[in-house]
């Protein structure tokens, strides 16, 4: 058993060193030469799940500072993949809304979010389904709050 925890410590080492390494270079999703981080994907996902969510809303979703988030914002908006309005109820309050080519991206980006399940689970059986499931959980689970960095030991 031992062996096998340090190969999963292996592939997970490897595994990260690739996301970042992806997301350094950036992904490339419409056939054009944009580039994109998982950051401005997932800013892209919530507003298409979303369609109509505040920044404060996404910056609270994602748990990312605001100026990580402003950054994608702008990026998706210059790209004209988002919309920026003032709600209104609230002047002050910003919404987000997908434009007609960010539906398109966003729908690719679903599509492909499909297809790479699909390829992953196809071989499995639906114990071996539950099993990931399970494991994808309990990552979710020990996540919450175990890595965060306490700057007061600086």
């Amino acid at each position: 058993m031992a062996n096998l925890y340090k190969e999963i410590e292996v592939m997970f080492e490897r595994l990260f060193i690739k996301l970042l390494s992806v997301d350094r270079r950036g992904l490339k999703i419409n056939g054009k030469n944009e580039k994109f981080s998982f950051v401005d994907i997932m800013v892209l996902r919530m507003i298409g799940l979303s369609e109509n969510i505040s920044i404060y809303d996404l910056i609270y979703t994602l748990d990312l500072d605001r100026g990580i988030i402003s950054t994608s914002i702008s990026k998706l908006t210059k790209g004209k993949y988002i919309e920026k309005k003032r709600s209104v109820q609230d002047g002050r309050v910003y919404l987000l809304t997908l434009t007609p080519e960010g539906e398109g991206l966003f729908e690719k980006l679903r599509e492909e979010e499909r297809e790479l399940t699909g390829f992953l689970l196809e071989n499995s059986t639906i114990n071996e389904q539950k099993a990931v499931l399970k494991f994808l959980s309990r990552m979710n689970q020990t996540m919450v709050g175990k890595y965060q960095i306490d700057d007061n030991n600086g």
